[in-house]
């Protein structure tokens, strides 16, 4: 083969390289894929649904003929530990919060990688899942990770004229300090809560951090519409994740190992 053929091969097969050259995508980290349901709620003896409620309750599949059952603490919450599907398989919470007569319900659906959130509290109801390393602090190195961000996809009633508080905190309980934002979210849809939009204290270190919450409430600021007034609605939320950026890796570690130290 002559140089100057030579040459013009390299150079096309440079250019097609080039030419399907693509930025490094951004990759993502699973808090809580939903894939593990909540426990039997031992609050409901004869159907044992995986739910966390406040207010009456159908503990059967249908009422009537099934009874139903007043709400008695602790229906509205569960707490349960090493779920495969949820980060280092940590612990999780999950509760519902309101008026303890006005019916409301939390379930995580596996089958559609989803938690089910139905409230029904004039004043306002709230949702709270909170992760946790059990008995010890966790110390999730988020910023070796490269997190940039918590996405939380969004279905079901919401709109601008039903807005939802989407809330994110992260706690290190050594020094008590934290990070933590409340978004308005008016749309379904994928919230992505920057890290960069947090309020953070002081000498926050993410690099440390042993709890994470993410929870979901009624607008409560006079300026909402409808507010202190709020009908029934119920949505959808999940599966949790953090944005990963892994074009500026914080510290010197491969994607693979990342992958393995937060399973």
């Amino acid at each position: 083969m002559r140089p100057t053929t030579f040459a013009l091969l390299l150079a096309l097969l440079l250019a097609l390289l080039v030419a399907t050259a693509r930025p490094t995508p951004a990759a993502s980290l699973l808090l809580d894929a939903m894939t593990d349901p909540l426990p039997a709620s031992p609050c409901l003896p004869v159907s044992a649904q995986p739910v966390v409620f406040l207010g009456p309750f159908c503990d059967a599949a249908a009422c009537p003929p099934g009874e139903i059952v007043p709400f008695a603490a602790p229906c509205n919450l569960a707490t349960q530990d090493a779920l495969a599907g949820v980060l280092q398989h940590r612990q999780r919470l999950a509760e519902i919060l309101g008026n303890p007569d006005l019916a409301a319900s939390v379930r995580v659906r596996p089958d559609l990688a989803c938690a089910e959130v139905g409230f029904s509290d004039p004043a306002g109801n709230e949702s709270d899942f909170v992760y946790e390393r059990a008995g010890a602090d966790w110390n999730l190195d988020l910023a070796t990770a490269g997190v940039t961000a918590l996405r939380v996809p969004v279905s079901g009633d919401v709109s601008a004229l039903r807005p939802l508080q989407v809330s994110v905190g992260l706690v290190d309980r050594a020094t008590y300090l934290g990070a933590s934002a409340v978004v308005t979210v008016t749309a379904p849809g994928d919230v992505v809560v920057p890290f960069t939009a947090l309020a953070v204290d002081s000498g926050f270190d993410f690099s440390g951090v042993d709890v994470v919450s993410v929870g979901f409430g009624e607008c409560l600021d006079g300026a909402c519409p409808g507010a202190g007034t709020y009908a029934p609605r119920s949505f959808t939320v999940g599966p949790f994740s953090f944005d990963v950026d892994l074009g500026t890796p914080v510290r010197t570690h491969s994607w693979g190992s990342l992958k393995a130290t937060y399973r």
